[in-house]
């Protein structure tokens, strides 16, 4: 995990791999603070050229391209 940010007593977890290929091994950090009282959301930023889309898994990590998190910051949507 590479950022935590705190927003009162919500925490949000960002992990950025640049990486083009998404696979399951990228969301190890994410999946470990998955238990931390306020945790909000957790991010995986991948592919610094597009990767394949945004989603989200099973166990609620949103996958997003960095155009997807651009949009998100530019609609003040990054905190749910």
């Amino acid at each position: 995990m590479d950022f935590l940010l705190r927003r009162g007593g919500d925490l949000l977890a960002i992990e950025v791999k640049p990486q083009g290929r998404y696979h399951t091994g990228l969301l190890r950090g994410l999946r470990a603070v998955a238990q931390l009282s306020g945790m909000t959301r957790r991010i995986l930023l991948y592919g610094l050229y597009g990767g394949r889309g945004s989603f989200r898994t099973e166990d609620g990590i949103d996958v997003w391209t960095f155009d997807r998190m651009h949009r998100s910051l530019a609609e003040d949507g990054l905190w749910p």
